[in-house]
């Protein structure tokens, strides 16, 4: 690493302590089993929702909007007072010997099944609440809560727990490590020559080698980003941004959504990418999209991995400035002289 791309700094440590080692080993327990009971929670969610809809007459295969009207009607005002219809029948908290002597009153639920069934989910759903709750007393006892995220609007305590669980900064030498690591990096296309976003494509995956059962060594597709990691950010964490028109962050979207809507001669930049690569406009090359032909879809989900790789890189300096590591500059200020934005504690600094 070129010293002209390192902040000077005196590393007092350049490996967490035992402290910080539990600490992580907490957050990453609590974070995991929080998540493993999330899913349970919509599995038994998604079920009592099949047992009433069935219920109520409505075909599991079709839409709701093709069933009876009065029918409809019923499940759309379970909705709109508990937006779901599991959250609409948690009150139902009947005990098996009002069942057993008819005394039910008059409601959606009259089978003990169904109310058993409904309690295990407000029961699941008690403990999925209350395993995060528990995140916050521990989270606030990391340095990048307390010096960094805490002052970042639309990241709270959770989110923290998981970039704070799934990234190892002494390891993440480069701002770029972290967008590799979340599947935020771009990957050549040998067939038609342009730079893809990293997914689960065919052409994505590398080969790892492994031990089978017998102590062999085998060699597998594998991909290379942590699944999770990058569902959390892109799913969760970047909508979040969104939704908040003073998050700095919110302003990367949409400058870098304007830039998209408002770039012009693109029929000329095809035309040129056909010219310079010696090909003809056919099907084979429909992997590479010009911008006049991206749709709205396409264009939010280039500006929400733009925004979150903009994030990753202020974070990616900050953290490691907080534990006195060496700070690689992004290869774009680096290498090419260009500052994409501008951090929020240098806004601070020049206001």
């Amino acid at each position: 690493m070129s010293k002209d791309n390192v902040i000077p700094i005196d590393p007092l440590v350049k490996t967490p302590s035992e402290d910080q080692l539990e600490l992580i080993e907490d957050i990453r327990q609590l974070v995991r089993g929080g998540y493993d009971l999330q899913k349970l929670r919509i599995a038994i969610g998604n079920r009592v929702c099949a047992v009433m809809k069935q219920k109520v007459g409505l075909d599991l295969t079709k839409s709701e909007k093709s069933q009876d009207k009065k029918k409809g009607e019923f499940l759309n005002k379970i909705r709109r007072e508990y937006t779901l219809i599991t959250d609409g029948l948690l009150d139902a908290n009947f005990t098996q010997r009002q069942f057993e002597k008819g005394k039910i009153p008059g409601g959606i639920i009259d089978k003990f099944s169904e109310m058993i069934l409904v309690k295990s989910y407000a029961d699941m759903e008690r403990t999925e609440e209350h395993q995060f709750a528990r995140l916050k007393n521990i989270v606030v006892r990391h340095p990048i809560w307390t010096e960094y995220l805490e002052g970042i609007s639309g990241i709270a305590h959770v989110m923290t727990a998981v970039l704070i669980s799934e990234i190892d900064i002494y390891k993440a030498e480069y701002p770029s490590s972290f967008h590799k690591y979340a599947g935020l990096d771009t990957v050549m296309n040998e067939d038609t020559g342009v730079m893809e976003g990293r997914t689960r494509k065919g052409h994505h995956l590398i080969d790892v080698e492994y031990f089978d059962k017998e102590g062999k060594p085998q060699t597998r597709k594998s991909i290379t980003f942590n699944p999770f990691l990058k569902t959390k950010l892109i799913g969760v964490l970047g909508p979040s941004f969104i939704k908040l028109r003073d998050c700095q962050y919110r302003k990367v979207y949409d400058d870098y959504k304007f830039r998209i809507h408002q770039r012009k001669k693109l029929r000329e930049d095809y035309e040129f990418f056909l010219k310079a690569n010696k090909v003809k406009e056919n099907k084979q090359h429909n992997n590479w999209m010009p911008v006049c032909e991206l749709t709205d879809g396409h264009i939010n989900n280039m500006a929400v991995r733009y925004m979150i790789k903009m994030f990753l890189q202020d974070l990616h300096i900050k953290w490691r400035e907080i534990e006195g590591l060496p700070v690689s500059l992004p290869y774009a200020e680096a290498k090419l002289g260009m500052k994409h934005h501008v951090a929020s504690d240098e806004k601070t600094k020049n206001s």
